[in-house]
């Protein structure tokens, strides 16, 4: 369940707060190590081998995530990726030296079924230290104990999230709760009973059937309100650019993650800038992909905000002609730095090199 907002511990404890984050990992005999500390590593000041197993697990509640930044720093040079167990391992690290130890991070939410990590960690006695939210704790304290030993927030993330454009006067969750709009979340989350039984919402418009994506809510065209994570909600593509130097973030947003595609197989990709000095902002920047008889071309410099067109067909087929014009439909700027006909004359080149060298490197 992603219902994971106190975070109550994590691997950083074992270099952040030495008395407990020993405690918290060290093996039921901990004079006897479960394995050496690897021969190519130096272990450091801070050693963990005589204490703490080998291989010190940390379940996650979700995927990784930004939220999660501080535990994968902990990870050294060349971890492993096990992509069957969504899990990735290396040398545990601390102040750039090595613990004697190495460091598995584990995948949770749809990787172990949506299964709660208290259940995980009872189910998998390999696992050290796992991701346990207050609600899910005193949930099951009597069936699943677990002790806590590191918070790495203080303040939750969980929230509700809505449409302001379609609900301009819901400023609170009770607001939200007068208008009768469904809300999803996670089935079985705490934090609801509370939200219903205060009153705050009716039990007739929560959906539990959220299944940690927001395709659902993005459907609904903004009538329905959904659980989320403040910082690490996806929503699909953005265009969060809305002139030079001004996004579409309020001020009481910020940008937490960029995801960029992984490169497919067949697909040729390029870029080129022309800048006055290494360094610098590009005068024009072009980038392209060359997918078959596809190609998409994205230009950056020559107008306020970067332009990205689609060309198939004739297009493609003639991309000098497409480029010229590209060149002339975007609004070229003259300033200090160039002309908007020097401008035009990079995108046509430029367009032209870049295109040429993403058709070659298809592979």
């Amino acid at each position: 369940m992603k219902s994971d907002y106190w975070k109550w511990i994590s691997a950083a404890a074992m270099v952040a707060v030495t008395a407990t984050s020993i405690s918290g990992c060290a093996t039921p005999d901990s004079s006897t190590p479960d394995g050496a500390p690897r021969p190519d590593l130096t272990v450091g000041a801070v050693d963990l081998s005589e204490v703490c197993p080998a291989t010190i697990t940390v379940q996650t509640d979700w995927n990784p995530q930004a939220e999660q930044g501080g535990l994968f720093e902990l990870l050294g040079d060349n971890p492993v990726i096990d992509r069957t167990t969504a899990s990735i391992t290396g040398p545990l690290m601390t102040r750039g030296e090595y613990t004697g130890v190495d460091l598995q991070i584990r995948a949770g939410g749809p990787a172990i079924g949506q299964q709660a990590v208290s259940a995980q960690m009872y189910t998998d006695p390999t696992i050290t230290l796992g991701y346990v939210n207050t609600d899910e704790a005193i949930r099951l304290a009597a069936s699943m104990p677990t002790t806590a030993v590191f918070a790495p927030l203080e303040i939750s993330p969980q929230i509700i999230m809505w449409d302001p454009r379609t609900w301009p006067d819901v400023h609170t969750i009770a607001d939200l709760g007068q208008t009768g709009a469904t809300v999803r979340y996670f089935g079985g989350a705490t934090y609801m009973d509370y939200l219903v039984s205060a009153g705050l919402l009716d039990r007739q418009q929560i959906d539990g059937g959220y299944d940690g994506t927001p395709g659902n809510w993005v459907a609904a065209a903004g009538k329905d309100a959904q659980q989320g994570f403040v910082g690490v909600e996806d929503i699909g593509r953005i265009d969060p650019l809305q002139g030079l130097l001004q996004t579409a973030c309020r001020p009481d947003e910020l940008i937490a993650q960029v995801r960029l595609p992984r490169a497919q197989r067949n697909c040729g990709y390029a870029f080129t800038e022309m800048a006055i000095r290494h360094g610098d902002f590009a005068v024009i920047a072009v980038a392209a992909a060359a997918d078959g008889d596809r190609l998409v071309i994205g230009i950056a410099g020559a107008a306020d905000m970067p332009v990205v067109v689609e060309w198939d067909g004739s297009e493609a087929a003639a991309p000098a002609e497409a480029l010229n014009d590209l060149a002339w439909s975007i609004g070229c700027r003259d300033d200090l730095h160039a002309t908007a006909a020097y401008r035009r004359h990079l995108i046509r080149t430029l367009g032209r090199r870049t295109i040429e060298e993403a058709r070659a490197c298809r592979r």
